[in-house]
């Protein structure tokens, strides 16, 4: 802007009769290392950062890597995150992991197709798409519509933009057609702003991480201290929980369900529920 140029790499801008020298610098030669380190660790790992309730989301116009224990950092200091489990092993993230139940996440049946994607996804970044065959479904299993993902990327660019593929799913039911939870029938399409206020209060009340990623919190109903489960590809409020800490108490309303959330996966919740207070 303003005949400027502005270096993505060191995240400031660089008068144009310096580009060459900048370019050279020890400062850029760094943060560049640093930033293709990270970035071949989000090649490596990044689908599967929800395991351990972590996203890459822009925040401020700035992506960052984001933890449900509430820290966040830099994209690009995802490296020093990882190394030797840093961060798993803090005590904020060890408090937030035995409350969540983030253990309990046992692998599911879409992680191989979801994998895969995000290679091909990664591959494309370099250069045209390798040529290699596509995954074939598991027996018993179906595959899933793909769906759109992005990164613009470029090789001297720290700034990030990625929109993780959306997971493919357990085809069990995957014909059932979704069944809004009773307490919210009538109830409307919650906002983004719904959705980040219903998680910050599940984050302070402690409730376990909601066990897929398609699944968001989507309204707390402050009067009744009740947190609503929200599918975003199904759009409809599939599940109403009760989860008092302190008083021991939790439980998830029967009759709501979707592919994503079935009776399983609610009895999986429930159990991650009752694990949390018995951790108290």
């Amino acid at each position: 802007p303003g005949g400027k140029l502005y270096c993505h790499t060191c995240a400031y801008e660089v008068p144009p009769n310096e580009k060459e020298g900048h370019i050279y610098s020890k400062v850029h030669i760094k943060n560049r290392t640093s930033a293709m380190d990270a970035f071949k660790m989000i090649q490596a790992r990044g689908d599967q950062l929800w395991r351990e309730g972590q996203s890459l989301e822009e925040v401020d116009g700035t992506m960052k890597i984001v933890c449900q224990c509430g820290k966040n950092a830099a994209w690009w200091e995802i490296v020093q995150w990882y190394q030797d489990g840093f961060h798993a092993s803090t005590k904020w993230h060890k408090k937030w992991a035995a409350y969540a139940g983030a253990e309990l996440k046992s692998p599911k049946p879409w992680e191989e197709s979801r994998r895969r994607r995000w290679e091909d996804m990664m591959a494309a970044l370099e250069g045209p798409a390798a040529k290699r065959p596509r995954l074939q479904p598991a027996a018993g299993s179906s595959t899933s519509s793909s769906s759109s993902s992005s990164i613009s990327s470029s090789t001297d660019a720290a700034a990030l933009s990625i929109e993780a593929p959306s997971a493919a799913t357990n085809l069990d039911s995957v014909s059932a057609k979704p069944v809004v939870t009773p307490s919210a029938v009538g109830y409307t399409e919650p906002s983004e702003t719904d959705k980040e206020g219903a998680t910050r209060d599940a984050a302070n009340r402690y409730a376990p991480q909601l066990p897929c990623p398609e699944l968001r919190w989507g309204f707390f109903d402050k009067k009744r201290k009740d947190l609503y489960i929200w599918c975003n590809p199904c759009a409809t409020y599939v599940g109403r929980i009760k989860f008092n800490l302190n008083a021991g108490h939790s439980d998830c309303e029967e009759g709501g369900s979707c592919e994503h959330f079935t009776s399983a996966v609610r009895a999986q919740y429930k159990a991650a529920m009752a694990k949390a207070i018995q951790w108290k």
